[in-house]
Parts: C-alpha cells; structure tokens; sequence
C-alpha cells in the first residue's frame, strides 16, 4: 500500500480522534528513532505512514550499485559472541535477508539456513545435524532460530560461550548495525558528521582521572594536564599506609625492566645497579636483604613479552646517593631472580606530588621541587639510566655485622695462601709488593701449619739399593 492509496483509505469519524491520538504517538517513535541527519527526510511530514515511507524509500536498495553493496555485506556478516547475543544477531541476519528478498537478489531458504549455521561457532555446529535430519519442509530460519537459541542458553549456562553479561553488549550491537548500512552504502555522507573535538570519546571511560580527579575520561586524555594543570586527584590510600597489612591483588606492569635478564652492564655486580625506568608501575627488587618493614603482598607483575610472575613480599628500600642524600622507597616489590632493582618513575610521582623526573640525552635527574636530590647516568650500550647510588643494608643487619670480630693479619695470610692455591708467604708479599690485588698486610708467618701443604709435601722413604745378585758358585 503506497502513500495515495492510505490517504484514499476512509476513516470513520468515530475513530479519529484516536487515530490523530496513535498517528501522533508513532510518528513521535519514529522520529526519536531515527538519528539527526535523517530528519531533512521526514521534514514537512504529519503522517507516520508518509514518514516510515519516506525512510524506506531512502533506505531500502534500489539501484544496483546498492544491490552490489547489500550482497557484499551479506557475504560479510560476522557474529562476535563476545559483543552481541545471538538474538541481536539473527534479527540482524533476518533484516539483511529481506532487503535481499524485497531487491530480487536473495538465495532459497535451504541455502540462507546453511549461511546462517556456517557463521555459527562449533558448540552450536550440532544444530546442523538435527536440521539435517528433518524434513525438508522443516528446514526453515524460523525452526533454525529457534534450535540456535536454546543450543545457545545452553552453551552460556555451562560456560562454552562467553555472553557479554550486561546491557553494554546489546549496546555495542546496535552501535555495529548501525555501523552496517547506516555509515555505508546509499545516504552514506549525508548530514553532519562528528568529527573534531570528541570525534573519538563517544564511550565514557569507567573510573576517575588520575591527574584531575573527575569521572568520564584517562589521564592520558585529560584537558588540564595538556594545559600544565597540577596534578588534584587524590591518592587512593594515604601516604603513611602505604606499606601497612596485606596489599590488594591487582596487575603491575613492567614494560623494560625485566625483558632481557641477561643484561649486560658495566659493573662488577649487575644485582647492586639501581635502573631508573619509566616503565614499571611499581618498585621492584631482586636484593631482599636490603628491604626493612617487610610485609605480605599479592600483586601480579606483566612484562612488556607477556609473561606473568607474582609478588608476595614489598618493603621499604633506603638508597644512599652521591651527593650525601637519601632516598627511601615504599612499597618496593621483591621479584625472586631479578638481576637488578628497578627505580620507578611512576611511583615515585604517585608518592610525592612535588617530585619530577626529567630526562636527557645522557643523564637523568629527579628533584623535589627545585632541589635536585638524585641522577642517573645512561648506561650502553643497554641504553638504560644507572641511579648514581647505592643500597644501603638496613640497621639491624649493619649492628649484626659491626659486633663481628674483624679478621687477624695471621688468618688473613692463611685465607689468601688457601685461596690463590697455597703458594708460599714469601710469594704472597712479594705480590702485594708489585700491588696485583693482595692485601699488604699479610703476616709472615701462618698460625698453624697448612695440613693441605703437608700432606702434599709428603712421599714414602726410598729403599735402600741392594743387590739381588746371587753369588758366584765356583
């Protein structure tokens, strides 16, 4: 019925007044349904028959270039179980195939319900077989649907599927249906389009900003940390809890610090070198004997390669610098068989409003406020900053190792003649003397004898000669 034949229709007067009513309620549907840019098709109009028209002449295919679209995306269709539910999807796939039926284009319905079983995932492949084995007569989208949701209730319930659990799915399948012929094909182009500032924020972000403290958007797209805004939020946990009680479970990322365990650096010992690295969200150490007020944990750490490994100790690091100042860090996590500590440049942020770290072609330096209290050096070629540091022990290991008795020169001659494979005392000094790296107070002589040179120096006695030439018989 076109648009002359429903105006030619007559109406009793008696139902009038409620059709004006119902006219006025579906034409109000149908323009809140609709989006902005296609109003200039319903301008003017009164009637909900004359709008809904209207659209479908605009929306519906009509040339060929619009046939060749349609085929294409029916060839196109995907399912993602993860973004939409199977219903959502069907009803799409069933809109799709009428455009394809009222265009003259569309396959028999054999081969429209093997299209639609192809796109199904393998849990739901055993609908194929039970349509296999009916009738022909029943081999229909209508009994397809309804064999496709209950093989789908089923594989949500014990877990073969993934649903997207919330309304948020439904969402973002009605956002792909309109992503389908709403942005492509015939009317593609036409209106306004949203571009520009907030082209790419139609989604708010869960959560509150880390630099200003307001809900809808990241840090990384926050307005007053590009105007050089100081930073307002507030912490989560408050400064002098930081290291109290067990720490929740949640993922710290590493993006540099452990990817290649066999670094290679400059100094003797890798495991005392300090990296400062603007990668890791948390402090991380492998040298547990310089941690104090050591406590429980749970995190989970995620290096840039995708590994996981797990913390379940963190405590509080002191490092000594070479400017005569002290830095001491909370909450650094314990990583068994990390080759070195991890300074990170995140949390020292997060624990100091006033700290900054600024970092140049070959130095790096973090300063509170104006005050410069730490540098690093690049290291190559690892191309990492080195803290100009050191770990310092904490006090109850540095009293246990001031009440030991220091060495003797006498057991000290001992442990360098043991060690350097018992050569002589005159040899060690003389040594000492050309300064190849021993101790120039040895003793000259040895407490007790070495038992190793004694035992090496003994042999058994030689025989007597004798002869065992029998004398001559005459």
């Amino acid at each position: 019925m076109n648009r002359d034949e429903f105006a030619s229709r007559a109406i009793p007067e008696v139902d009038a007044i409620t059709y004006a009513k119902d006219n006025q309620k579906a034409l109000g549907i149908i323009i809140e349904s609709i989006n902005v840019n296609q109003y200039q098709h319903v301008d003017g109009l009164t009637d909900a028959l004359a709008a809904y028209l209207a659209l479908k002449a605009h929306h519906e295919p009509q040339t060929h270039v619009d046939k060749i679209g349609l085929l294409a995306e029916y060839h196109a269709i995907r399912w993602e179980p993860k973004r939409e539910i199977l219903p959502v999807f069907i009803d799409r796939f069933y809109n799709l195939v009428r455009k394809l039926r009222d265009t003259g284009c569309a396959e028999d319905e054999y081969m429209t319900v093997a299209k639609l079983l192809a796109i199904m995932p393998w849990c739901l492949r055993i609908v194929l077989h039970q349509i296999n084995l009916m009738d022909e007569r029943l081999q229909t989208l209508t009994v397809d649907r309804s064999l496709l949701e209950a093989e789908y209730k089923a594989a949500v319930a014990n877990g073969a599927l993934q649903a997207p659990g919330n309304e948020a799915g439904v969402t973002r399948a009605l956002g792909a249906m309109e992503g389908g012929r709403g942005r492509s094909g015939r009317g593609r182009g036409r209106g306004p389009q949203k571009a520009g500032r907030g082209a790419g924020r139609s989604q708010m972000r869960e959560g509150a900003c880390h630099h200003c403290g307001k809900v809808g958007h990241w840090k990384a797209e926050c307005h007053a940390r590009r105007r050089g805004d100081p930073p307002t939020a507030t912490p989560s946990r408050a400064p002098g809890n930081e290291s109290g009680g067990a720490a929740p479970n949640h993922p710290v990322y590493l993006f540099a610090g452990i990817e290649a365990p066999g670094l290679s650096l400059s100094a003797a010992n890798a495991a005392e070198e300090i990296i400062i690295d603007s990668g890791a969200s948390s402090h991380m150490t492998g040298a547990k004997d310089h941690l104090y007020d050591v406590a429980a944990c749970d995190r989970t750490i995620i290096v840039a390669n995708g590994e996981v490994a797990n913390a379940t100790t963190m405590g509080k690091l002191d490092i000594d610098m070479q400017n005569g100042a002290k830095m001491t860090l909370t909450e650094v996590l314990v990583i068994d068989g990390m080759p070195m500590t991890l300074v990170s440049v995140p949390a020292l942020c997060r624990s100091n409003a006033a700290c900054t770290v600024s970092f140049g072609q070959s130095k790096c330096s973090i300063a509170v406020g104006s005050t410069a209290i730490a540098t690093g050096t690049l290291e190559t070629p690892a191309n990492v900053y080195v803290l100009n540091g050191t770990m310092s022990m904490p006090a109850s290991a540095t009293s246990a190792t001031s009440t030991t008795s220091p060495i003797s020169n006498s057991d000290k001659s001992t442990l360098w003649h043991e060690r350097v494979g018992h050569v002589p005392l005159s040899t060690l000094k003389h040594c000492s003397t050309l300064q190849l790296g021993l101790p120039t107070d040895l003793a000259g002589t040895l407490n007790t004898p070495c038992p190793a040179c004694v035992v090496s120096k003994m042999h058994k006695a030689t025989a007597p000669k004798s002869s065992t030439r029998s004398p001559s018989m005459e």
